[in-house]
């Protein structure tokens, strides 16, 4: 693909808007979501943090105390 291809088709968006279930509110439990996402932080918390110990102790309570583990790690 040529240069100005790929200009033409970052210009082109694929996708109007996106949603994310920052509160779990759009997706069921069951459709796995919520356990991938937390499986992705944990993930990074080993990887880019160095937390090597109690990872899902540590998620759990700061979801709790933070409402997101997101929102702890801040």
């Amino acid at each position: 693909m040529e240069y100005e291809d790929q200009i033409n088709q970052a210009m082109d968006p694929k996708y109007e808007c996106l949603l994310f279930d920052l509160d779990d509110t759009l997706y069921p439990l069951t459709s796995g979501i919520s356990s991938e996402v937390t499986k992705n932080i944990q993930e990074y918390m080993i990887k880019k943090l160095g937390i090597k110990d109690n990872v899902p102790e540590l998620c759990v309570s700061l979801y709790k105390h933070y409402g997101t583990t997101m929102a702890g790690l801040k």
